[in-house]
Formats: C-alpha cells, sequence, structure tokens
C-alpha cells in the first residue's frame, strides 16, 4: 500500500481536507515544473569559436589569396598600357628631327588623341589600383581589430580559442613536406 493510499484512508480523510491536500500537491509539482522550464535547468550556450591568430584562419587566407590576385591583375594592365605610353613616345620622337627639345615632345604629345586616351586609360587604372589597395588595407585593419576582440574575448571568457597549438602545426608542416 502506498503512501497515499494511507493519506486517502488516514486522518486527512477523515478531516475532510484530502482533496486540498491533493490539490495544493499537484499545484507544487505543476508550478516548479513550470518555473524550471521557463527559468531553470537552462544550459550555457556553446562559446564561440575564435582564431587568435589570423594566419590560422583559411578564410582570412584565402581572402588574402583572391586581393593578391586582384592587385596582381591591376598591375598587369598598369604595365601594359605603360608599355603602349612607351612606344607612343618613341614613334612621335622618331617622327621629330634629332635634337628636338622635350618641351616640343610633350607638346605634340598633348595634341595627340592617342596619347590623350592612353592617358586616361593610365589615370583610370591608376585610380583602380589605388581603390583595390585600399579595400585591401580595409579588409587587413578590420581583421586586425577583429584578432584583437577575440584575443580579450578568450582571455575575459567569452570566446574559446581553435588556434592549433605550435607543436600541431609544425607537426602538420613536416607532414606536408
Amino acid at each position: 500500500m502506498g503512501c497515499w493510499k494511507v493519506l486517502e484512508t488516514g486522518c486527512l480523510r477523515r478531516i475532510g481536507m484530502w482533496a486540498t491536500w491533493r490539490c495544493a500537491a499537484r499545484v507544487v509539482v505543476c508550478g516548479g515544473l513550470i518555473i524550471c522550464g521557463v527559468c531553470g535547468c537552462k544550459r550555457k550556450p556553446p562559446l564561440p569559436e575564435v582564431y587568435l591568430n589570423r594566419a590560422n584562419d583559411a578564410t582570412y587566407v584565402e581572402q588574402l589569396q583572391e586581393m593578391r590576385v586582384r592587385q596582381i591583375e591591376v598591375a598587369e594592365v598598369q604595365m601594359a598600357i605603360a608599355r603602349q605610353m612607351t612606344q607612343h613616345v618613341e614613334r612621335v620622337k622618331a617622327a621629330f628631327p634629332q635634337g628636338v627639345g622635350e618641351d616640343t615632345l610633350n607638346a605634340a604629345l598633348a595634341e595627340d588623341p592617342a596619347w590623350q586616351e592612353l592617358e586616361a586609360q593610365a589615370k583610370a587604372q591608376a585610380d583602380l589600383a589605388q581603390q583595390v589597395w585600399e579595400a585591401c588595407r580595409d579588409a587587413i585593419r578590420a581583421r586586425m581589430l577583429e584578432q584583437d576582440r577575440a584575443e580579450q574575448d578568450v582571455q575575459a571568457g567569452r570566446a574559446k580559442a581553435v588556434d592549433k597549438p605550435l607543436h600541431e602545426r609544425i607537426a602538420d608542416d613536416a607532414k606536408k613536406e
């Protein structure tokens, strides 16, 4: 015979308060479950994983590679335009008699529409190169600031470092070679 049966048949039944006690017990149990479900028994969310050394972050290294490729592409176009400009100067110089001064040559180039087109292309490419360089600089600066915040978060216990320890990285590099 369980304890509820004993209480049911015992003195509480005789007093006439059994129904009241049973209702109160249900309220306490259900209330406790609701409070535990709503307020308590929560698990802490896992700590975010961060890289303390940006060189270990594969996405950052890929971003650097893409920036490098973009800078090389822009520089190659600039070099091609510079070669065309040099060839054009040589052609114009060949058309003049020997001993003509730089002022005369510059005046002839200023009137030449092909030279003006090359200068416009060179200026546009130089502006593009400047924009690419600034975008790369800003991306690197942002990643450096992110790395600094990550170091502060790890020290404060708000994040977890995912960098491989140095001895593991050395072992991985040795395996690759």
